[in-house]
């Protein structure tokens, strides 16, 4: 057997356990479904952003604006959307988004195990010690768990490639082969970084790039009498971080436009950080994974957030990293992770230790992230490392080159029983249900299709319905049944998938006036304050009405009846009430007469004022350039809506306000019949546009020049690295 074949069957063996576990997804007849209790944040968040950017993309439009929730969100900005991220690019335009779904989960399992076996390789781990870590970590408490979180796995995965890289950052003499190594491999930091970034989610490519800075400083002062051209390697290594960056612009840029103008615009307090604070009781799952219950089975009932506190890796892998503590501590690599392990874990435990808040307060942009218990992802690959080297330090000096000896034979033995283990406890951590029937359209969705009065959806408890679910299924090792009957309320943003448009939403940052008006899953909005339980039913306040009414919802999907004038009961589809909104407001109307407020408060307060009139009259925060009047009675039709634009015939007799129920964001520009016009915020989150008197056609135009200055830099640091890698490779000639 060749040495190329036989090095590659470790790995062969790796990507087939991983494809072997997960054989419904492999085989495309499963599809991952994992809640988070009161909404399920695949389900209800990432997946339908990548569904719908996969349709604007094979429809050959840009994933810019995203209508379908809160009358409209900046995609791009929501970071966790992923649709920076090539393979998402790739995989949801070319394929059925469920296949993409399963071929996005696989891949970033198998680009773990893979690169956490390169690494360890490269550190000096035997093939048995590599194959251990790597299924360590890619079978890690914090991989399996976070699953649901696609962008934060997609982000995790890509660590160990990247400590890859400082290691032969940090070891390359820098006139190794002219230079050209070094070069070279300081542009595969600067990529791994951008792709990290790219991925979406910001707080692990953070943490990442915290932990290369910390490996590149201690391995080039453990090296730094043994090895000369340090500064010359650091200059090199800083270079790549920054080149990472700037190719992540793209993503960076957008989403700080977002953050701005979100409720963390100046960071987060301390309190919001750790308000779902790590449970330290959590510590005894390293070694027993139901020590406190777990959320499969609905049996946790500690004070945190399990998926967010959990880290198992594997009894074998600790008492592996323990015997690489014993047997191997004077290896800098053991000084390392075994630092890297407690430090990390130090700041896990957020109020436990006043470590996380000195941290919080000095580390620039810690404040920015909550979770701190998601630093775990540097602890399970600490111990993954750890644990390759210690079953490196059990083996017979020749045991790699021996073949089948006794030592190689037990080495296996206990690779083989971690992956036991691991899989045993870890593919309990996910709810995977029959694709067919997920991909199944909801009887509501049928419905609804059948009705020619069209508008927004609302649903009225749809968290309440899927916290029953949860409970139902016994978390998910129940039937799924619950899960799958729950999609006819059709709440946000599952309703994405079936083409309707919901007034709420379900995102992680929205601009603060949505916030003000739906809530979010951090505070509650306007909207919340608006109605109540009362025994069997809603009973909603007036305001309630007149808001869904200006937001353009035409049906309220409800588990209970709702008391409320002027709902149209329209009958029970399963366990669903559809109710019908005959007062709902076009999604564009003409307005005549407005009010001048001088605040977001009095623009808040105002949209639910006694009388205040829908459609008659907007509340704005600038003088629209004319006086009011009552008069208006004009009429406005959408003659085209696509993604990033919405093109509005108008007609009325007098000057007057064209209001469409659209998110207003910077970006949107608006013309009047090709001349530019100004766009005015009007009912705290919508956007209006005065028209002459007449017949018009108003254009509205989504430009964020966020993106379009994030894409120009990224550009230039791709095409950096590109250049680094290029050039690296003809020196090496």
């Amino acid at each position: 057997m060749s040495p190329r074949l036989r090095s590659a069957i470790p790995r062969a063996l790796l990507a087939l356990c991983i494809l072997t576990t997960y054989w419904n997804l492999t085989t495309m007849r499963g599809v991952l479904i994992t809640d988070d209790i009161g909404a399920s944040d695949l389900m209800n968040d990432g997946f339908p952003y990548r569904f719908y950017a996969g349709e604007l993309l094979r429809g050959g439009e840009m994933p810019l604006w995203y209508p379908p929730v809160y009358g409209g969100f900046p995609l791009i900005a929501r970071a966790e959307s992923g649709v920076c991220y090539p393979p998402n690019l790739l995989l949801f335009t070319l394929l059925n988004p469920y296949v993409a779904l399963n071929c996005v989960i696989l891949l970033t399992l198998i680009t773990a195990a893979l690169g956490m076996y390169w690494y360890a390789r490269e550190i000096g781990a035997g093939i048995h010690g590599a194959m251990l870590a790597a299924l360590a970590f890619a079978y890690s408490g914090f991989m399996v768990s976070h699953l649901k979180h696609l962008s934060m796995v997609n982000a995790a995965c890509w660590l160990p490639l990247g400590l890859l890289a400082v290691e032969r950052i940090v070891r390359t003499p820098p006139g190794d082969g002219r230079g050209g190594a070094l070069i070279r491999r300081s542009a595969g930091l600067g990529a791994v970084l951008a792709l990290q970034i790219l991925s979406g989610h910001i707080q692990i490519a953070y943490y990442s790039a915290l932990a290369y800075v910390a490996c590149f400083t201690v391995r080039a002062v453990q090296l730094r009498r043994t090895l000369p051209g340090t500064r010359t390697r650091a200059a090199w290594f800083a270079g790549a971080l920054s080149l990472g960056v700037l190719a992540g612009a793209v993503q960076l840029m957008p989403t700080y436009e977002l953050v701005t103008l979100s409720g963390r615009s100046h960071g987060v307090s301390m309190e919001y950080a750790t308000r779902y604070d790590y449970d330290p009781g959590m510590a005894a799952t390293f070694v027993y994974p139901f020590a406190r219950g777990e959320s499969a089975s609905d049996t946790y009932r500690g004070p945190g957030v399990f998926w967010e506190d959990y880290g198992y890796v594997g009894l074998v892998t600790l008492i592996a990293a323990a015997i690489g503590l014993w047997k191997r501590y004077r290896s800098p690599h053991v000084i390392f992770f075994a630092g890297t392990a407690a430090a990390a874990y130090l700041v896990v435990l957020g109020h436990s230790t006043p470590i996380f808040g000195a941290l919080f307060d000095v580390v620039p942009f810690m404040k920015y992230f909550r979770f701190q218990a998601r630093m775990l992802f540097l602890v399970d690959a600490s111990l993954a490392v750890l644990a390759g080297i210690g079953l490196g330090a059990l083996m017979p000096g020749d045991a790699e080159r021996a073949g089948l000896t006794r030592g190689s034979a037990a080495a296996w033995g206990l690779v083989a029983l971690a992956a036991a283990d691991l899989i045993y406890f870890q593919m309990r951590q996910n709810a995977i249900a029959p694709r067919a029937d997920w991909e199944q359209p909801p009887q509501t969705a049928v419905a609804l299709r059948a009705q020619a009065d069209s508008g927004r959806i609302y649903s009225q408890g749809g968290i309440i319905t899927h916290m029953a679910a949860y409970t139902e299924a016994h978390g998910w090792r129940g039937s799924l049944t619950p899960y799958i009957d729950q999609r006819e309320y059709l709440q946000p943003s599952l309703q994405v998938l079936y083409g309707f448009s919901s007034a709420d939403g379900y995102a992680q940052l929205t601009p603060s006036c949505v916030v003000d008006v739906w809530g979010d899953q951090n505070r509650r909005g306007l909207m919340d304050s608006l109605w109540r339980i009362d025994g069997n039913r809603f009973i909603v306040r007036i305001p309630y009405m007149r808001l869904l009414s200006l937001y353009n919802v035409r049906w309220i999907l409800s588990p209970l009846p709702i008391a409320g004038e002027p709902l149209v009961f329209r009958g029970m589809v399963g366990s669903v009430r559809l109710y019908y909104n005959p007062d709902a407001l076009p999604r564009a109307f003409i307005v005549g007469s407005w009010r001048i407020v001088p605040s977001d408060e009095a623009s808040l307060a105002g949209i639910t004022a006694p009388d205040f009139r829908p459609g008659i009259e907007a509340i704005l925060r600038e003088d629209p350039g004319f006086a009011p009047h009552d008069s208006a009675a004009g009429t406005a039709r959408i003659l085209s809506s696509r993604a990033n634009s919405v093109v509005v015939a108008t007609e009325s007799p007098v000057r007057a306000l064209l209001v469409l129920s659209d998110t207003d964001y910077p970006g949107w520009a608006a013309d009047v019949d090709g001349a530019p016009a100004r766009i005015l915020r009007a009912d705290h989150t919508m956007r209006a546009v005065a028209v002459p008197e007449g017949a018009h056609r108003v254009t509205f135009t989504f430009r964020p020049a966020s993106v379009y200055a994030g894409c120009a830099v990224s550009l230039a640091g791709i095409a950096g690295l590109v250049l680094l890698a290029f050039w690296g490779g003809r020196r090496r000639g």
